[in-house]
């Protein structure tokens, strides 16, 4: 409701100075309305709308399932490494570190998608947060790799990089999982599930980042909210034409529900479309980052 009140004030606004005018009888001039032409653009924006709405839902669900996807196969790759490695020192090391990295990536990936695209946090506070969890988990040299030229390691908001690349985690995992199988650590066919599930997490992450950068073609959008403009605003003098004698209280009534459904529908679908945010209805990434965090330190 915050986000479509501006609309909803001039919808009420609007019913307020259409009955006012057609008290005065100054709206007799503006003769009858063409309802049948008013009634085809209801059906074409209704026709516009459910499309737009059902293909950002569609793509907000898409963005769950990849999330979920990538949170199963860290969890997954890590039961396996610890599992699949012979035992002993070296071995476990080797194994502790492919855990830590797994959680140090999906902490990356939270940064990545926070602090780029359309849901860009400006909160300062937030970038604070977003670059202490992933200083917690990366050493200093690791830290310098990621984020170069920054030897005093500064927080968040005072950093030049806005976030790293995940995809330089991956490799590092795929360097220790080389490792052990190259030392005999484990055998060919666990080394194969582990190259596949890196290569899931690879997957996941770019088609979460293609939800997350990819936004709905913008002239169908300024189609959409010139048509609601149109249609929502004109809606008084519809009333006022079809309907004589209608009271202010019913007018407002109508006006604020028609007003409440087209806008409120069309910022759903706004807010749908970058699902990765900070926003209350985003998939909040941290929260199951820390169910995350749990479960590899188990596994740890």
């Amino acid at each position: 409701m915050p986000y479509i009140l501006p609309q909803l004030s001039i919808s009420v606004g609007i019913c307020i100075l259409v009955k006012h005018l057609d008290d005065a009888n100054d709206l007799n001039d503006l003769g009858d309305m063409n309802s049948k032409g008013f009634d085809v653009i209801g059906v074409l924006l209704a026709f516009l709308m459910v499309f737009k709405t059902q293909t950002a839902y569609s793509q907000f669900w898409q963005a769950s399932d990849n999330v979920d996807g990538l949170l199963q196969t860290s969890r997954s790759l890590a039961m396996t490494v610890v599992t699949g490695f012979v035992k002993n020192p070296e071995a476990d090391q080797e194994a502790r570190r492919v855990v830590r990295l797994l959680t140090l990536h999906y902490f990356m990936i939270i940064e990545v998608f926070q602090r780029t695209g359309e849901n860009s946090v400006r909160d300062s506070k937030t970038k604070d947060k977003l670059r202490s969890d992933i200083r917690y988990l990366c050493g200093e040299n690791e830290y310098q790799k990621l984020y170069p030229d920054e030897p005093d390691m500064p927080i968040g908001s005072c950093s030049k990089h806005r976030c790293a690349n995940p995809t330089e985690v991956i490799f590092w995992i795929h360097m220790c999982i080389g490792k052990a199988f190259h030392a005999g650590f484990c055998q060919a066919p666990v080394f194969a599930v582990l190259q596949g599930c890196c290569g899931d997490l690879s997957n996941h992450f770019w088609a979460l980042n293609k939800i997350d950068k990819t936004q709905f073609p913008l002239p169908y959008a300024q189609i959409v909210k010139i048509l609601i403009i149109f249609f929502v605003y004109s809606l008084p003098f519809r009333m006022v034409m079809d309907v004589e004698d209608a009271s202010l209280s019913a007018m407002i009534t109508v006006t604020f529900f028609v007003s409440m459904g087209f806008f409120g529908l069309d910022e759903v679908a706004e807010i749908l479309e970058s699902p990765l945010g900070t926003d209350p209805n985003d998939i909040q990434l941290r929260k199951y980052g820390r169910r995350l965090l749990k479960d590899l330190s188990m596994i740890y």
